[in-house]
């Protein structure tokens, strides 16, 4: 009799347990800590995971992002450090554009509307180039999810190897397919310490790009591959009103 009731007992708690975690997670609110010095991000993470996906909208902030009634963006970058006071990563930075390509990162921001997050997603509207963003993560990739409102036939998809709220102490760039690019970013001196690390990435599109160029000091050029403290690959694709571009990055 002990045995049945016991079970029983074991079960409601575990019920109890689920239904108030399932309220917990309902009550968050990534945005808190996105200003007044906090420097935490609202972008997509799961707990512990290596990737973080989130909107920069402030170089100067540790963590990439600072919040304001009205934000622009200059790009979604996979990997943060949240809650720091000393600036480092913010790295592996892609950028859905429309039309012409730009490559300073000053030059092709956007204002950013309708930003939502919540526990490892978060979406957003980029203004000036009707697109809407659709961010999530896993522990090691980042999951992008671009829709081209804006009728036109002309996108670009924007990877700023070497940005980031440090400088990059080196990296590298290869466009390996029509739907695959991969690279690295060094980059470091936490708090003015000598320390560094080196991230790469693999970078796989949902559709093929019809052109690419990369390049370096802000120079275009249509070699598959480059080097440098100031390096990019700007994708070229055809799309038309409504069109989805899906990208899945791994971190390592």
């Amino acid at each position: 009799m002990i045995r049945p009731l016991l079970r029983n007992f074991i079960r409601l708690c575990l019920i109890a347990v689920s239904a108030n975690a399932q309220q917990i997670v309902d009550e968050v609110d990534p945005f808190i800590g996105t200003s007044y010095g906090a420097h935490n991000f609202p972008g997509a993470i799961v707990p512990w995971g290596m990737v973080s996906l989130s909107p920069h909208t402030d170089l100067n902030d540790p963590s990439g992002y600072y919040w304001n009634e009205v934000n622009s963006v200059d790009g979604f970058g996979h990997v943060h450090l949240s809650g720091v006071g000393c600036h480092d990563l913010a790295n592996i930075v892609l950028m859905p554009t429309r039309d012409s390509i730009i490559t300073d990162h000053k030059e092709f921001r956007s204002i950013l509307r309708d930003e939502t997050a919540s526990p490892g997603f978060y979406s957003g509207r980029l203004e000036r180039y009707g697109i809407n963003v659709e961010l999530t993560a896993t522990e090691r990739a980042g999951f992008s999810r671009y829709v081209f409102a804006h009728p036109s036939n002309a996108a670009n998809i924007l990877i700023d190897v070497t940005q980031g709220v440090t400088p990059s102490l080196g990296a590298y760039v290869e466009v390996v397919s029509d739907s695959e690019v991969q690279g690295f970013n060094t980059s470091g001196r936490f708090c003015k310490s000598p320390t560094h690390q080196k991230i790469h990435f693999v970078a796989r599109f949902s559709q093929s790009f019809t052109s690419f160029k990369t390049w370096s000091n802000s120079a275009l050029t249509n070699d598959s591959t480059a080097e440098g403290k100031s390096i990019g690959a700007a994708l070229r694709f055809s799309v038309r009103k409504y069109d989805t571009i899906l990208v899945k990055v791994g971190i390592s």
